[in-house]
């Protein structure tokens, strides 16, 4: 089969071959798979190269299906639509949540060979016109470049799409390394304004082509990943789909790239952020496994292993059922492989087992193991986590486990002799990155004046430390009157501040007019000036830069003052007076403590049964929680 590579020439032709049969146009059969492969594969005229390629492509092709029909249909339509809108095409999407059913068709029925001889050439000529192509391997080149499609998506001819992004330069980068920078610094221009949503906002899009992704301003991570790899492979990047399912410390999981270095080793990246070639999470996020998208079948999935079983799948998670999945997680934190034995032979555990983590709310399968005599093997198991082992009827066979200092599986069995008491003083972790935005305040300065510039201004007070997660009361000395106040951030703070109250003499709050720096943050413009004042300690104000910004009240006629009280940006999630707690621990099921209307700022439960796993909830709402274990009077969060 020789191919057209001249595209224009190509469309030509057709055209006029289309004007001179007319009606007498004979449409061409549907091939079978085995004709459909034969004429893909062999081409005396084809390269060594360009033979492998179809032959690796062509052995993944049975099983290889992509979407059609309406959903497919209108989420495409929507985003050609509305993409110039993301407001309204977040509404649009939203709408089509769960208004059609997916369909599926077989890859080999809705294209022609042509469409792979056409892929590959081009692939193949990319590869050949850069400087870093020789120096791919052939096996990442096969599964981490060649690959035409990453999902269900439709095909389609998108190599042309990527490389008309006016990156030119790029082939005067002398390594993979340098050339990925690149591009990932031009994909982080264009998709800077990307309004990323997860959770239940989540618009919950299918797989998308890549005209679809270009277009698209708003969606998850994982289409943020699709449409980078698009893009770098069109330039004969290695790059991968990496994912967790959920990581072991937070209820969210999460889609990123990877450049594939070799058969071991890659460098993780996200956009939109730039120079992020090794960085891809915050830096509190645990991770304890890692999963692969590949383009060839893996006979050592999940998948795969479950299929010979002639298993249900009504239990797994959708990552389980996938067999296109290679589990990378040693290429990003340490870990061990470990054995667990059966505790409860009630739990009818046959044959795949699994270590489900928490994720706030319940317990979801994050890795899958063999069984054998009494026993359960995992591997690449990573060991800052607490798991749940549970059979494959969704049964725990066992407690929960963490590990000890030699790595080794701790199981939290409940102590019922040697009883605890807990002190607990927050809800949720309070991570390095709260800490910081609560320490944005430091250097700031609360200041009076009459004067509408400040030019005026005396200073009230200054914030000298770490204003911590509560609400700081300061009695204000000056007698004088001020006609406007104002809260001065720090350089570097984007003037952030949750709440900012101000009393009178008589102990009243004043009301005013906001003021404070004109325009709203450009990412962020509903962080205003407003949600200083709205009394909602979740909401806070958020500069239009990171410098000499600030937030305050203009009073109807000038005020002496009396207190300033103020909290710093935070997330609100320690024991707050008043509200409803309930604390649990964990024995098969979860068991109550009891629950405690907080009088202060601690919780104290007494007489717990001690090396358990425990709980709290919030019933005055709230969405942060976790689980812990207690340690040297401290909880530890998992």
């Amino acid at each position: 089969m020789r191919l057209f590579h001249n595209k224009t020439l190509f469309a030509l032709i057709v055209a006029s071959l289309a004007l001179i049969l007319g009606s007498c146009k004979e449409e061409r059969k549907p091939l079978s798979i085995h004709q459909f492969r034969s004429e893909v594969i062999e081409d005396n005229d084809a390269s060594d190269l360009h033979q492998k390629s179809a032959e690796f492509l062509m052995q993944n092709l049975p099983q290889n299906s992509v979407s059609e029909g309406q959903m497919i249909q209108a989420y495409t339509d929507t985003i050609k639509k509305w993409h110039k809108d993301a407001k309204v095409l977040e509404e649009k999407l939203n709408e089509l949540k769960g208004k059609y059913q997916a369909q599926y068709k077989p890859e080999f029925q809705t294209i022609w060979p042509d469409y792979f001889e056409e892929h590959i050439a081009a692939v193949i000529n990319t590869r050949d016109k850069s400087q870093w192509g020789k120096q791919i391997s052939e096996d990442v080149f096969l599964e981490y470049v060649l690959p035409h499609r990453l999902g269900r998506e439709p095909a389609e001819y998108w190599i042309d799409s990527a490389l008309n992004m006016n990156l030119d330069s790029i082939w005067l980068k002398e390594d993979v390394k340098s050339a990925s920078e690149y591009i990932i610094d031009e994909l982080s221009k264009r998709k800077k304004k990307f309004i990323i949503r997860f959770g239940e906002s989540n618009p919950n899009l299918p797989d998308l082509p890549f005209s679809n992704l270009e277009l698209l301003s708003v969606g998850s991570c994982k289409e943020l990943t699709d449409y980078t790899t698009y893009a770098l492979r069109g330039y004969g990047i290695p790059v991968a789909n990496d994912f967790t399912p959920n990581y072991s410390n937070i209820n969210s999981g999460h889609n990123w790239n990877a450049i594939v270095t070799g058969k071991d080793s890659s460098i993780p990246f996200i956009i939109p952020v730039k120079d992020t070639l090794g960085y891809f999470k915050s830096s509190h996020y645990q991770l304890s496994k890692v999963y692969r998208k590949t383009y060839s079948y893996q006979p050592q999935s999940h998948a795969a292993f479950h299929a010979a079983l002639n298993k249900s799948q009504q239990r797994m998670a959708d990552f389980l059922t996938n067999p296109y999945l290679i589990d990378v997680t040693d290429q990003y934190v340490p870990t061990v492989d470990i054995e667990l034995s059966i505790q409860y032979p009630d739990a009818n555990v046959k044959d795949l087992a699994y270590l489900f983590v928490f994720n706030n709310v319940n317990w979801v399968p994050l890795a899958w193991g063999k069984v054998g005599n009494a026993s359960v093997s995992f591997t690449k198991v990573g060991y800052k986590a607490a798991y749940l082992p549970v059979s494959g009827d969704g049964i725990p066979f066992g407690q929960p486990i963490i590990f000890d200092d030699e790595h080794q599986p701790k199981i939290l069995n409940p102590d019922y002799e040697n009883l605890t008491t807990l002190k607990i003083l927050r809800k949720y972790p309070l991570f390095p990155r709260i800490q910081g935005y609560i320490n944005r305040m430091i250097g700031g300065e609360f200041k009076g004046a009459n004067q509408p510039d400040f030019s005026d201004a005396e200073l009230l007070f200054k914030v000298e430390s770490s204003p911590g997660e509560y609400f700081n009361e300061i009695t204000i000395k000056q007698k004088k009157a001020y006609k406007y106040i104002g809260y001065f951030g720090p350089d570097g703070s984007f003037a952030n501040i949750a709440e900012f109250e101000i009393y009178d003499r008589q102990g009243n709050q004043l009301t005013g007019k906001v003021i404070g720096t004109e325009g709203d943050h450009e990412e962020f413009p509903e962080r205003t000036k407003e949600k200083a004042f709205d009394g909602d300690v979740l909401t806070f104000y958020m500069s239009p830069r990171e410098d000499s910004c600030w937030v305050g009240l203009e009073f109807q006629q000038p005020e002496t003052i009396s207190k300033i009280r103020f909290m710093a940006r935070s997330d609100f999630n320690t024991i707050v007076p008043g509200d409803v707690y309930e604390v649990f621990f964990w024995d098969r099921q979860w068991y109550s403590l009891g629950k405690q209307t907080a009088q202060s700022h601690e919780l104290s439960y007494t007489d717990v049964p001690s090396n358990a796993l425990y709980f709290i909830h919030n019933h005055s709402g709230g969405k942060e929680e976790r689980i812990f274990t207690y340690e040297n009077g401290n909880p530890v969060w998992w």
